[in-house]
């Protein structure tokens, strides 16, 4: 079984991408467990609150939010693929991986925000899920 990470959890890591063999079917709260156990507890503290997923976490299993699935109940197999996509927080904390952008005018000032500057291998998972096309 295949995990990739994008984002802050990326970055944090220094990893891309992880692979397991598991003896049979395992739960995706079974999973973040397994990863708990490498990553001293990185995944439990990102990506849950209360034993549920926080708000903002996205994790497909093959291109599927589990979210549309039975949530953390989800059953992994060795054949699946699982993306992880922390909560994302408008772009502060990533190290100067940010891009000033004009988002609208007022009168004759312009506002800018601070958006996230993202890979396309980011958005590509999500873009074959949800927005087809927008990307």
């Amino acid at each position: 079984m295949k995990i990739k990470f994008f984002s802050l959890i990326k970055f944090d890591l220094k990893k891309d991408e992880v692979d397991y063999q598991l003896s049979g079917s395992k739960s995706v709260k079974e999973i973040i467990k397994l990863l708990d156990q490498e990553f001293a507890n990185y995944f439990n503290r990102k990506l849950l609150k209360d034993g549920e997923l926080k708000s903002g976490t996205i994790i497909l299993l093959n291109g599927r939010n589990i979210r549309h699935l039975q949530g953390l109940d989800t059953l992994v197999e060795n054949k699946d693929e699982i993306t992880i996509f922390p909560p994302s927080g408008g772009g502060y904390g990533l190290r100067g991986k940010t891009k000033n952008v004009v988002h609208r005018r007022r009168g004759s000032k312009v506002k800018t925000s601070c958006c996230l500057f993202v890979e396309l291998e980011v958005l590509e998972p999500i873009r074959r899920w949800s927005y087809k096309g927008l990307v």
